[in-house]
């Protein structure tokens, strides 16, 4: 975060917090999926598919 003289601040985004926020991200969407699994959900296919249908909706 950089802050034009102290009053406001501009977003910058590096690349290095991109990937942190993506990593983030995964790591929620991953822990959902487990407590939908505990909770009795299932899905036909691949789990990765699930995992990333939850990150897309973790992002908006």
């Amino acid at each position: 975060m950089v802050f034009d003289n102290g009053d406001s601040a501009i977003g910058n985004d590096t690349d290095s917090d991109i990937s942190n926020r993506r990593e983030i991200i995964l790591r929620e969407a991953k822990q959902t999926w487990e407590l939908g699994k505990k909770l009795g959900l299932s899905v036909r296919g691949d789990e990765r598919d699930v995992i990333e249908d939850i990150m897309r909706l973790e992002d908006q």
